[in-house]
């Protein structure tokens, strides 16, 4: 038993995350693949309920970590580990959440077939367990793809049936905020100003802090791309507006995105 493996015996898998972290920025991809060997190995095989659930949540994390740090290919390995325990406990919910998290990763990676190969997993079954709010982030996350992909109208089109999704669900929901603006960036591409504006400006109404919080990139693209619009109608006032809260939202900001 090397060390790591026995101080992966003694501690939880979210120790060893936890102790990852500070070192990232160190940290080249073969040696942080070697660091997370350990946790990759406990992934095979079946943790008890308690356990599953606080690891999966420091995995989450660490993927979005990487991703937020561009290290996507880093973190893949890690989600499809996840994914792995998800279908080895029959864990519906864990494994919807992990396959939606490998389809980010690997449409960061430009493997955007292999994203929606993911999605299309998680859409399945956030549709069987009846939950709007994960078919949204599922409609969301294939239009993503598509737009890595450069399909701008398929993108739209996944927005639209992400919003459709939640049209009935109440308050702030993170699937309508991220769907309004996947459209509006969808729809400047495709040369539909007017429609991306307004939801531009949806996408703003309905932004709770917390979604900013837990993506800040998205909302400077955001932001971004309404500056662009309103330079478009002419409105420099407010386009102005816009990039000098791109300014705040970047310098905020410790993502090299």
């Amino acid at each position: 038993m090397t060390a790591a493996t026995r101080f992966l015996a003694e501690s939880p898998s979210i120790d060893l995350l936890k102790g990852l972290e500070p070192r990232l920025a160190q940290m080249d991809r073969r040696e942080l693949a070697e660091g997370l060997s350990p946790v990759l190995a406990r992934l095979q095989e079946r943790l008890p309920d308690a356990e599953r659930a606080k690891v999966a949540e420091s995995v989450f994390a660490f993927c979005r970590r990487l991703y937020s740090n561009a290290r996507s290919g880093d973190g893949l390995a890690l989600a499809r580990g996840l994914l792995a325990q998800a279908i080895l406990a029959d864990d519906a919910a864990l494994e919807r959440r992990a396959s939606s998290v490998c389809g980010v990763l690997a449409a960061d990676t430009a493997d955007v077939v292999g994203a929606i190969d993911y999605q299309a997993r998680a859409l399945a079954l956030a549709d069987s367990a009846r939950d709007p709010a994960a078919r949204a982030t599922a409609w969301n996350n294939i239009g993503l793809a598509f737009g890595v992909a450069g399909n701008y109208a398929l993108s739209v089109q996944c927005g639209r049936r992400a919003l459709a999704a939640v049209e009935q669900v109440p308050g702030p929901v993170h699937g309508r905020y991220t769907a309004c603006n996947n459209l509006s960036i969808g729809l400047y591409q495709t040369g539909d100003f007017a429609a991306a504006l307004r939801f531009g400006e949806l996408a703003l109404q309905s932004a709770d802090p917390s979604f900013i919080a837990q993506n800040p990139h998205s909302a400077i693209l955001l932001r971004r791309n309404l500056a662009r619009l309103y330079v478009s109608a002419g409105r420099m006032a407010e386009a102005a507006e816009q990039v000098a809260q791109v300014a705040v939202l970047t310098a905020q900001s410790s993502s090299p995105r």
